[in-house]
C-alpha cells in the first residue's frame, strides 16, 4: 500500500515523522512532499525516491478568521498542498493534519488543529464540511480527550474516529550513572509548555536540597529574557537550544524526573519519551497530556501555571530515590502497554486499509 503523508513537519511532528518513516507499519511504503528532504529534523530517515512535487503554501491570512478571532491568533494554520505529481495517482491513501487537494481517499490527522481550538460560525461550519466529506475516510486522533472535545464542538460522524497515539521510538540508550539529582525539561514552547513555573519551584528547591541539577532542551526565541538571565546566572541549570534528536534522547538516559507541566497540551511527545525512558513524572493533566500519567503511580499532577504544586511534586521526587525508581518502573510499564511501537503500527495499518477500501472524487 502506497500512502502519501502530508503533515506539517513543525512542533513535535518531526519526532513521529522519523518514527513512521525510518519502519513503517508491514507491506505500506510512505511517500512525501520534497520539502521534506531538505527539513533538518527529518535528515536520515527520509528518501528522494519517495518526495512527490507539490506546491506548498500557508493558508493563514485565507483561513485564520474561521480558526480564531483575528487578533487572537497564537497558532499558526498549517499548510495546504496542492498535488502536481503524476505519481500520485500511485498513491492508494493521503494522510495529511491539514488540507490536501487531491482527489485520493484521506485520513485527517485533527489532534491538535481542531482538537482543543474554538472556531467562528463560519469556521465550525467549514470544519464539518471537511470532516463530511465521502473522500475523508477516517479522523485519526491521539488521545481519547482529542475525541471526546472534537464531538462536542462540531457535528461529525463518530464511526470515522479512530485513537491512535502518535509513533514514537526512542532510542534505546542504556541508563547512564551520575552523583545528586538530574530533573529533564523539553519543549520548544517554553512557556506554554511551563518552563516559567518550573524555573521558580526548581530555584526554590535548589535553596533547600543540594546536588540537583535542570537541564532545559527548548528554542532561545521563546524564553522570554527575564527567564533566560535567570537560566545564565544558575550554574544548576543547563539550557540546551535546537539541539539534535539524539542529544535530547543521551538526555533522558541521564535523567531522574521529567517535569513539563504544560499551561495547553495537544498530545505531549516528550512526556511519552520519558515513560519510555523509565522516569517519574511531574506534569499538569491538561488535555491529552493527562492520560500519560496517573497521579501518585509514575509521578504526580501540578496544576497549570502554578509554581507551588510544581515544587511540591519534585520535592516528593527529590527526597525519594527508592520513590523514584518505583514511579520509574510503572511509567515504562505505561508505554509497553499504551504505546508500544508495534502495537500502532498495527492499528495504523489497519486504519490505512479501511480508508483505502473504495475511493470518490468529490473535490473540496
Amino acid at each position: 500500500m502506497k500512502v502519501f503523508v502530508a503533515n506539517t513537519a513543525a512542533m513535535g511532528s518531526p519526532t513521529y515523522l522519523r518514527a513512521m518513516f525510518s519502519k513503517p507499519p508491514k507491506d505500506v511504503e510512505y511517500f512525501y512532499p520534497e520539502s521534506y528532504l531538505s527539513h533538518p529534523r527529518l535528515q536520515g530517515c527520509v528518501d528522494p525516491a519517495h518526495a512527490l512535487p507539490v506546491w506548498e503554501f500557508s493558508p493563514t491570512d485565507l483561513f485564520c478568521l474561521l480558526h480564531r478571532p483575528f487578533g487572537e491568533i497564537w497558532w499558526r494554520f498549517p499548510r495546504a498542498f496542492v498535488t502536481l505529481s503524476p505519481r500520485l495517482k500511485e498513491m492508494d491513501l493521503v494522510e495529511s493534519n491539514h488540507i490536501v487537494f487531491a482527489e485520493k481517499p484521506g485520513i485527517i490527522n485533527v489532534d491538535q488543529l481542531w482538537g482543543d481550538a474554538p472556531f467562528t460560525p463560519l469556521g465550525k461550519r467549514i470544519a464539518e464540511k471537511l470532516l463530511a466529506l465521502p473522500r475523508c475516510k477516517k479522523i485519526v486522533l491521539h488521545s481519547e480527550h482529542s475525541k471526546q472535545t472534537l464531538l462536542r464542538r462540531v457535528k461529525v460522524e463518530e464511526s470515522k474516529i479512530a485513537v491512535i497515539p502518535c509513533l514514537l521510538e526512542p532510542m534505546p540508550l542504556p541508563r547512564k550513572k551520575h552523583e545528586g539529582f538530574h530533573l529533564l525539561f523539553v519543549g520548544r514552547d517554553f512557556e506554554r509548555k511551563g518552563g516559567l513555573e518550573l524555573l521558580a519551584a526548581f530555584e526554590r528547591l535548589s535553596r533547600e536540597v543540594g546536588g540537583l541539577r535542570l537541564s532545559l532542551v527548548t528554542r532561545q526565541a521563546n524564553v522570554p529574557l527575564q527567564a533566560l538571565q535567570a537560566i545564565q546566572s544558575n550554574p544548576a541549570i543547563q539550557a540546551y537550544f535546537d539541539v539534535d534528536l539524539a542529544r535530547v534522547h543521551s538526555l533522558f538516559a541521564e535523567a531522574d524526573a521529567y517535569c513539563m507541566p504544560s499551561r495547553w497540551e495537544g498530545f505531549g511527545v516528550a512526556a511519552v519519551e520519558a515513560l519510555f525512558y523509565g522516569l517519574p513524572l511531574v506534569v499538569s493533566d491538561v488535555q491529552g497530556l493527562g492520560e500519560k500519567i496517573t497521579d501518585g503511580r509514575n509521578g504526580f499532577v501540578c496544576r497549570p501555571g502554578d509554581a507551588e504544586s510544581v515544587y511540591v511534586g519534585l520535592k516528593q521526587l527529590v527526597e525519594s530515590r527508592a520513590l523514584c525508581t518505583r514511579m520509574g518502573r510503572e511509567s515504562r510499564k505505561r508505554f509497553d502497554q499504551q504505546f508500544n511501537p508495534d502495537e500502532i503500527r498495527r492499528k495504523l495499518k489497519a486504519v490505512y486499509e479501511e480508508a483505502a477500501g473504495s475511493g470518490s472524487r468529490e473535490r473540496i
